[in-house]
């Protein structure tokens, strides 16, 4: 334990004895006085201050502050939020949740806050640490339990990270207990097509001392799929496709913040979080083949959980009746489809270059879970 401790200095979440210090930074920070009346418009600034230096765990803040703000903004941005299979998961039992990847910040601070409500541990977080834009923002994020994944450096340095944290995950579920969220791949979806990294799960099989089957049966691996009826950062998302399709999509900065902010504050209409069943692999035909043969067939087994999971909304079947031909009309009415062609064609307007083809790159994004989605289950 010693030795991951000193592999994580700097990268691990904060603990119970960080938790007075970082609060009383954080509360000095000219940024925290706008987010709180954004989250908790109405409550003076004293108050809210008061109570955040009361905590003094890190389950405290999460279970009576961040789970309030998060809730918050769900209540002033979206139409609901609704999930299922949470029957399978065992209460005190830790679990890896590997989910698709729709928003930076919100995809796992909603399954933080569906954690909570059934009055679950939450979980720790791996996010890259080029989205940590401010002290301000580090603070928070390692409040919440956040590892930083190291995005820069030489490719030896991010092959010994990687080793590293996936040793630390296996140690997270294994031996603390703690149960670890991680996206299925590098980065969010931006076209539509979830699909799992099989250099992940091989990331993942590496750490461990034992055969491919127990090495990954071990961390309890849980597909979880997050559908949004409006796609963050629908926009934002297109114009990037769009523009690295000649050339290597380079970001602006605070381009990252843009994307946070948008993603928080945007209308994201209904929410569907999806768990699914423990993933077996000894229980699927991948005894046979290579290392990445097996690898890739469990990324595909993955892959299908999720598409499975995935709740399609009326958005996904317009868009996806717009590129194809009326196929699903009866899933929507005349005004849904209005509205979402309205959207799309804002949307649309603000990139420069080929209409059509930055249309059929918008409704590819919403048009993808429905083509994904088995037949039977559409």
């Amino acid at each position: 334990m010693a030795k991951q401790s000193e592999n994580y200095n700097g990268v691990k979440p904060y603990s119970d004895e960080d938790i007075s210090l970082v609060l009383d930074r954080i509360t000095r920070d000219e940024t925290f006085p706008k987010l709180m009346d954004y989250v908790f418009p109405g409550v003076p600034l004293d108050t809210l201050i008061e109570k955040l230096k009361s905590f003094q765990t890190i389950r405290d803040f999460q279970m009576n502050f961040m789970a309030k703000a998060v809730n918050g903004i769900l209540k002033k941005t979206s139409a609901g939020l609704s999930y299922d299979g949470l029957g399978k998961i065992l209460p005190g039992r830790s679990y890896l949740y590997l989910a698709n990847h729709r928003d930076i910040i919100l995809d796992s601070s909603i399954l933080q806050l569906v954690l909570v409500k059934q009055g679950m541990d939450t979980t720790e977080i791996a996010i890259g640490d080029n989205l940590m834009i401010s002290d301000f923002v580090t603070d928070i994020g390692k409040l919440n339990k956040m590892i930083l994944v190291k995005r820069n450096g030489s490719r030896r340095d991010l092959l010994q990270f990687s080793q590293n944290l996936s040793r630390y995950i296996r140690d997270s579920v294994t031996k603390r207990d703690q149960s670890f969220w991680i996206a299925h791949r590098n980065g969010r979806t931006k076209n539509g097509d979830d699909r799992t990294d099989a250099g992940l799960l091989k990331m993942l099989y590496m750490s461990g001392a034992k055969d491919f089957v127990k090495n990954l049966e071990e961390l309890r691996i849980v597909p979880v799929a997050i559908s949004y009826e409006i796609e963050p950062c629908a926009f934002l998302k297109t114009r990037e496709i769009y523009m690295s399709q000649d050339s290597p999509y380079v970001k602006k900065p605070g381009e990252d913040l843009e994307s946070i902010l948008t993603g928080l504050m945007q209308d994201k209409g209904r929410i569907h979080l999806s768990f699914g069943d423990v993933v077996h692999p000894g229980g699927l035909d991948i005894a046979g083949g290579s290392l990445n043969e097996k690898l890739t067939s469990l990324a595909r087994h993955i892959d299908a959980c999720m598409h499975r999971q995935y709740k399609l909304w009326p958005n996904n079947y317009i868009a996806y009746d717009l590129l194809y031909g009326d196929t699903y009309s009866k899933r929507y009415s005349p005004r849904q489809k209005r509205e979402f062609q309205e959207g799309l064609a804002l949307a649309c307007a603000k990139i420069k270059g080929d209409p059509e083809e930055i249309q059929r790159i918008f409704l590819e994004m919403y048009g993808k879970p429905v083509e994904n989605k088995p037949v039977a289950d559409r």
